[in-house]
């Protein structure tokens, strides 16, 4: 063993040529105006192209970066603050002198922005055992929706929807929605006052009543709900401005 003699051979190196994107990969919520780190592992480029697709990847239209050295495997893409949101975007990455050598992301990814609220729910009166469904509007996308009642969160109200099923004395109050995005904001829709109406009930009818002619006869009518009217008729016909709960006929006749 003293004797032996080793001869190395030479070392050889071996490149695969590829590019793999590594972020992002899909699902992630990225906020306009934000930076972020495109990320990837690279061997025999040198020099790399980075391109966005707002519609799943079908075109590539932007190019966020061209001709730069992949060493490193990180960019950081400050995203537009005006950039369009949307829910479909992906990341292609290739080789500048060759485009047929690229990776894109695996899945969609989101870009999310500014939002502002188009529509308020609206106050309003319904009547026991009635539907009523409340709604916010936004201008925007990837908000979250929590409904409230005179502030207290609603258990799974969380669409840009509320209804109230057969409603009752209970359902009435302030109902508003608190609406926050991925990207930090939160806003508060404006409170809409919704007020259930007892049902209408008479608690006492007008009496049948005799009279001789040329008294003066008055009728009476007991009722309870909310803002009731009322509306007096002779023979199924209105008597024009008997509106009260009392109806009085002077100087009565047979006609």
């Amino acid at each position: 063993s003293n004797n032996d003699y080793w001869n190395w051979m030479e070392v050889q190196q071996i490149t695969v040529v590829g590019v793999a994107l590594t972020a992002p990969t899909g699902g992630e919520n990225l906020c306009a105006g934000s930076a972020y780190t495109i990320k990837w592992k690279a061997a025999g480029f040198s020099a790399l192209k980075i391109e966005l697709s707002s519609d799943g990847g079908a075109n590539y239209t932007t190019t966020l970066h061209n001709g730069f050295d992949p060493a490193g495997g990180a960019w950081t893409w400050n995203i537009p603050s005006d950039i369009l949101q949307g829910t479909n975007y992906k990341i292609r990455i290739s080789d500048a002198a060759n485009p047929s050598k690229f990776s894109v992301s695996t899945n969609t990814f989101n870009i999310y922005g500014p939002y502002s609220i188009k529509k308020h729910p609206q106050s309003t009166d319904i009547c026991i055992g009635e539907d009523l469904t409340l709604s916010a509007e936004i201008q925007g996308n990837g908000v979250s929706y929590q409904w409230r009642r005179n502030g207290t969160p609603i258990a799974e109200a969380n669409s840009s929807t509320y209804t109230i099923t057969k409603a009752n004395p209970s359902n009435s109050g302030f109902y508003g929605c608190l609406i926050t995005s991925p990207c930090g904001s939160t806003q508060v829709t404006n409170d809409a006052e919704v007020n259930v109406r007892a049902l209408t009930e008479i608690k006492t009818q007008p009496n049948s009543r005799a009279a001789c002619k040329g008294e003066d006869i008055t009728f009476e009518v007991v009722a309870v709900g909310q803002n009731v009217k009322y509306q007096w008729l002779k023979d199924a016909a209105y008597l024009e401005n008997d509106t009260l709960p009392k109806l009085t006929i002077k100087d009565v006749d047979t006609k």
